[in-house]
């Protein structure tokens, strides 16, 4: 657990804007963040918890994105995530009415080759988004997405396929 806390701390001091793009992508390699070539995270991304994170060569992630590893974040090749997007893995079951937060839970989130986020777009514990597939903005998806399809808010319905 040491691991991940170390991970945390320097996310959080590299996530500064006067931090060069080549020195953020080196320290959070060091800290244990998979990054493929050509990758780039930008100023202000928040990165939490102990589960894996790896990110596809070519992707790219705007700024302040949240990701929540309390279980694994995998993103595919050439994947962009907009500003202001949230990948959030855990949630809680309910509890009694006398307490309805019940227990801490934890799905992992699959982002496959070539998706697009745009701005604002949540997505939800235990969520797979199928290669090619774009989801527009503010789109809070909470159901795997198939591949080559297009999604949109507020919660988040096929539109339409795209081709492959």
């Amino acid at each position: 657990m040491a691991g991940y806390r170390f991970r945390e701390y320097v996310a959080d001091v590299v996530r500064h804007g006067a931090v060069p793009g080549r020195i953020r992508m080196a320290a959070l390699r060091a800290a244990g963040v998979e990054v493929g070539q050509g990758a780039q995270i930008a100023p202000g991304v928040r990165l939490r918890g102990a589960g894996r994170f790896a990110l596809g060569a070519g992707s790219g992630i705007n700024t302040d994105v949240l990701i929540d590893c309390n279980a694994d974040v995998v993103l595919g090749r050439n994947v962009k995530i907009g500003p202001n997007c949230a990948l959030i893995t855990s949630d809680h079951s309910f509890g009694p009415p006398e307490d309805r937060c019940g227990p801490p839970k934890a799905r992992p989130i699959v982002i496959e080759d070539g998706v697009w986020l745009a701005v604002g777009v949540t997505v939800l514990p235990g969520v797979t988004i199928g290669a090619g597939s774009f989801l527009a903005p503010n789109t809070v998806v909470r159901v795997s997405v198939p591949p080559n399809t297009m999604w949109a808010a507020p919660s988040a319905r096929k539109i339409k396929d795209l081709p492959a």
